[in-house]
């Protein structure tokens, strides 16, 4: 194998690593909220995954074409604390489905706090 290719495999191995010790203290941090709240308040905790894994704010300056979108992705849409309509998806692919499929939605990875 070509060194810089050595080196890039070795730094994502890295990143790897790096992430699954992340998960496993998130992990361990859930646990022990989980056993806090059941000796102090006698509660039962889950915790599920949600089946989204991105999120996009959804904007268009064509307002009916906005709303008719929400509206037919009401089961994979939400406001976030603004208020703002948010499309959730479960792969990149649905991502870009919905880009494809509706031109005059823009679906933004980031947004402007003014």
């Amino acid at each position: 194998m070509e060194p810089a290719l050595k080196q890039e495999v070795r730094k994502e191995i890295s990143r790897i690593v790096d992430l699954m010790i992340q998960a496993e203290s998130i992990r361990e941090s859930i646990a022990e909220l989980k056993k806090d709240i059941k000796t102090e308040y006698g509660l039962e905790v889950t915790f599920e995954v949600p089946p989204y894994q991105i999120a996009r704010w959804v904007v268009s300056e064509d307002k009916m074409a906005l709303d008719q979108f929400i509206a037919k992705s009401i089961s994979n849409s939400g406001v976030d604390v603004d208020d703002d309509p948010v499309f959730l998806a479960k792969s990149y692919w649905d991502v870009n489905y919905a880009e494809e499929k509706n031109p005059k939605i823009r679906f933004l990875t980031s947004k402007e706090r003014i």
